[in-house]
């Protein structure tokens, strides 16, 4: 552990140090990966060259959050002498390319750093550089090469370019407040906030935000606002939520009937169902369910119901699947000593039962902490 070569809220840098004796440098210097453990901690490293025309330091990973189709990413880093032989050094970077292909075609590549005047657009015909504003006064000396077109300037909807890049160039807004998080995405920041104790405001990491002012215009505060698929108003009751959730049900329900009619046998109408309907209304319910009211619970009730005697097999109710999905939410965190909540679930003496936390109101009962617990208390 080096404090000179540490970054808040990353981990250990990955470096490949330069070797004075192979490169022939007398000063010291090399390349490096700065990992932020928030977005991926599976990480290996793949290449480590140092020679006097070239340093080259490359590592796979696996984020938290990948396409499907992504086994893995390349990262290259690279520094080339402006006095290097081009030639040797874009031959050694061409071999370890044709090597992590080989390993894995279907992972993406990249390679980014220091190139001074170095061109590797022959030589890497079938990658694509990105950068194209200057990055040292008047001239485009540091470059970013990829195997997929449009990255940088767009990528494709899921591609795994674009949090990597975006990460890289947001990476100076972030809270450094305990229980204070910032989730930052390609066009919203989100402020997670968790009052602990008997504190009763959420500090500077959300003042400052809502008080700042983008391009001119004061942020605008509204009474209820789509999140992810879920309408969150600002009273926490989910009226509007449920409202949408009907409407989007009483839609399909269409469809169920359509299927009815021609006779489809009820495991195929099932299926269905499962996959049309039970998705929209289970949907992100361990955040909605526990703060609605009686009215909008048989609203929900009512529209299984219906669609139960359609298929002619009764489906699951809203609150058995609400408990399942609690049940399943609490074991993912109690397993995760790094999630926010992590801490809440304490565990007695005895080591079968968890400690139940005390509130007065209603609503903090029937949260997702204090349901959760008294589920796994009652297995």
């Amino acid at each position: 552990m080096d404090p000179t070569t540490d970054i808040d809220g990353f981990g250990v840098p990955i470096r490949l140090d330069r070797d004075p004796c192979t490169t022939g440098k007398r000063q010291g210097g090399g390349v490096c990966f700065y990992i932020n453990p928030r977005w991926c901690n599976n990480v290996t490293v793949r290449e480590k060259i140092c020679l006097p025309d070239i340093e080259l330091l490359t590592i796979s990973v696996r984020p938290y959050y990948l396409p499907r189709e992504f086994p893995q990413v390349f990262l290259s880093v690279v520094y080339i002498h402006p006095k290097a032989n081009f030639k040797n050094a874009n031959d050694v970077l061409f071999s370890v390319l044709q090597r992590l292909q080989s390993i894995s075609p279907d992972a993406p590549c990249l390679v980014m750093g220091d190139f001074n005047r170095s061109n590797c657009s022959k030589t890497f015909s079938h990658f694509h550089q990105y950068i194209t504003c200057h990055t040292r006064g008047n001239k485009t000396l540091d470059l970013c090469y990829g195997s997929i077109r449009g990255a940088y300037s767009g990528s494709p909807q899921g591609c795994v370019l674009s949090p990597l890049l975006f990460i890289l160039y947001t990476n100076d807004c972030r809270s450094t407040f305990d229980n204070r998080y910032m989730l930052k995405f390609a066009d919203d920041t989100v402020i997670v906030s968790l009052l602990v104790n008997e504190e009763i405001s959420h500090g500077p990491v959300v003042e400052d935000f809502v008080s700042c002012v983008i391009n001119g215009r004061d942020i605008v505060f509204v009474d209820e606002y789509r999140y992810l698929g879920t309408v969150i108003d600002n009273k926490l009751n989910f009226n509007a939520n449920t409202d949408a959730i009907c409407k989007k049900v009483q839609q399909r329900m269409f469809f169920l009937r359509k299927i009815n009619s021609f006779k489809v046998c009820s495991v195929l109408m099932t299926l269905f169902y499962l996959s049309f309907i039970e998705s929209v209304i289970s949907y992100c319910d361990i955040v909605w369910f526990h703060c609605i009211s009686l009215s909008n619970r048989n609203r929900i009730t009512k529209l299984i119901k219906t669609a139960s005697k359609v298929i002619g097999a009764q489906q699951i109710l809203p609150q058995d699947i609400f408990k399942g999905h609690v049940v399943k939410k609490a074991f993912a965190i109690i397993n995760c000593p790094t999630h926010p909540l992590h801490k809440e679930f304490v565990i007695l003496p005895s080591g079968r039962r968890y400690r139940v936390m005390g509130g007065r109101t209603r609503r903090f009962k029937n949260s997702f902490i204090p349901t959760a617990i008294l589920l796994l208390n009652n297995l």
